[in-house]
């Protein structure tokens, strides 16, 4: 009751039609080969942003993003690092999606995300821990971590 499944195409009319209301406050640039990431001045001012199944290898080291509450970047295979403070300027972040990445470890800034609920961390086949603190993750309500080969578990 919650969601919506919509099918692929139905989706991207949707996207095209809302990139001309600047109220919609997203950014989806999904499955456009990016191999870096949109301009920093567009981070602050969306609510959500997706960047999945793109060619990123970098992200900005600490974007300011004081409204984003949806942070989408599954899918970027070539994804093995988030600087350090990536996420510690995402105090209303609460869906995270980082699965099939190459994320080899996960920032200590993702312990600063307070109202994170979901985190997806699905098919990271490189991250074998999670950070100590991310039991500090007091909102979260969902974690998945399927098909990951983990070292040590909370």
């Amino acid at each position: 009751m919650d969601h919506v499944k919509m099918d692929k195409f139905i989706r991207q009319v949707a996207v095209y039609v809302t990139e001309d209301y600047p109220e919609s406050r997203h950014l989806v640039k999904a499955s456009k080969a990016l191999k870096l990431p949109p301009d920093m001045k567009l981070w602050s001012e969306m609510n959500r942003i997706s960047l999945g199944d793109n060619k990123l290898d970098q992200l900005p080291d600490s974007p300011d993003c004081p409204v984003l509450s949806t942070l989408f970047l599954q899918k970027n295979l070539c994804l093995e690092r988030i600087p350090d403070l990536f996420f510690k300027n995402m105090k209303k972040l609460q869906v995270l999606d980082l699965s099939h990445t190459g994320l080899i470890s996960l920032p200590p800034s993702i312990s600063s995300l307070d109202s994170l609920k979901i985190l997806y961390l699905v098919d990271c086949k490189n991250l074998r821990n999670l950070p100590s603190d991310i039991d500090g993750l007091k909102q979260l309500e969902t974690l998945d971590i399927w098909g990951n080969a983990f070292n040590n578990i909370l």
